[in-house]
């Protein structure tokens, strides 16, 4: 089930969408960032983005690929996303494929 959040620009501007996400066995994240994105500059994937998550915590997360409903994107877990809401919104990677 999607949960609300907000990605941080380079610039510290933040959009709110909704996100995704599996946590995998060696640590890494994926999932994707749900909404309509036709909106953001093209330029704006090439860089590292920051999710942050309900409770406050946040992920660096690097997309890997845009659709006309959201964007995929791979991360790092950090140690200040652990047991976070932010992991709340994880799911298995069937669900997420499905």
């Amino acid at each position: 089930m999607p949960v609300a959040g907000k990605i941080v620009l380079k610039s510290g501007a933040q959009l709110p969408l909704e996100y995704r996400m599996v946590t995998q066995s060696d640590g890494l994240l994926s999932g994707e960032l749900i909404g309509d994105l036709d909106a953001w500059d093209p330029l704006v994937f090439a860089d590292r983005l920051r999710l942050l998550c309900n409770d406050g915590r946040s992920v660096e997360v690097l997309i890997t690929h845009v659709t006309d409903k959201g964007a995929l994107f791979i991360a790092a877990l950090e140690a200040a996303a652990t047991n976070s809401d932010c992991l709340d919104a994880t799911t298995t990677t069937a669900a997420l494929a499905g």
